[in-house]
């Protein structure tokens, strides 16, 4: 269930994706017998205790609202 706006307009069109390259799956990577090495790496580099979520969240935000 969910709430509509009776003031706004819906519209509905059948999207064409046409364009779009092949996909790529990390997990069908076979031949990379370190697909996820490089971002292990980084994850485990990661101190979460000394992540700033607020910071994050903020600067999240104004890269969405100017990119």
């Amino acid at each position: 269930s969910y709430t509509t706006n009776p003031q706004a307009v819906y519209t509905s069109r059948l999207l064409d994706f046409k364009n779009l390259p092949e996909p790529k799956n990390a997990i069908d990577n076979k031949d990379d017998d370190n697909s996820f090495g490089e971002y292990s790496e980084l994850i485990e580099a990661i101190d979460f205790t000394k992540l700033d979520l607020g910071t994050y969240l903020t600067l999240t935000f104004l890269h969405d609202l100017f990119y």
